[in-house]
């Protein structure tokens, strides 16, 4: 808005307020938020405009923006629900497919550990056979059986599933932790 007047037989333009713009064509959204700016906009020059020039101003923005008509609102209204219905059904399908991932890690979790368990059982129960037998030897006692190969522990992780990848990595470890420890490597 600019107010003109007369000084020394010369035009003079003084800058009052800038009410907004918007793009070459106005979307409605562009429009609605326009509109909504306006009444506030307009109220701040309440000491410079009277209702008969702000009534003026509106008709003058009406004739460049058009005001958004109801039709235009529910048209809006309409677009913005599709897309927002849209985005939150992806939404919930990517959590839903996040949880079957997350519960399908649990089911192979839960089945090593079941797995783990029995594998432990075994163990600790070979182990107290093995400890039994070695204190009655120590004691003196005669005991049966035993003769055979010690039990080869590279054949046992095999048989648990160990793969050639699990064994160099596991040599690797070995390695780091015989010559010290990440720590004194990364001093190296």
């Amino acid at each position: 808005m600019i107010e003109t007047s007369r000084s020394g037989g010369k035009v003079i333009h003084e800058h009052v307020a800038s009410l907004g713009s918007v793009d070459v064509p106005p979307s409605i959204r562009e429009r609605l938020a326009f509109w909504g700016k306006i009444p506030t906009r307009l109220d701040r020059l309440g000491n410079r405009i009277n209702a008969e020039h702000r009534a003026k101003i509106i008709g003058a923005l009406h004739d460049r923006v058009p005001i958004v008509t109801i039709d235009e609102q529910r048209s809006q209204q309409l677009e913005n629900a599709a897309v927002d219905e849209r985005t939150w059904s992806s939404l919930r399908d990517m959590h839903a497919e996040e949880i079957d991932g997350t519960k399908g890690l649990i089911a192979t979790a839960e089945r090593k550990i079941a797995t783990e368990q029995a594998a432990k059982a075994e163990a600790e129960t070979n182990a107290t056979i093995a400890k039994e037998r070695r204190e009655r030897l120590e004691r003196g006692e005669d005991v049966a059986g035993g003769l055979r190969k010690p039990v080869d522990f590279e054949k046992v992780l095999k048989a648990a599933g160990w793969t050639a990848r699990d064994f160099r990595e596991a040599h690797l470890i070995n390695d780091i932790y015989t010559a010290g420890g990440e720590e004194a490597l990364l001093q190296e």
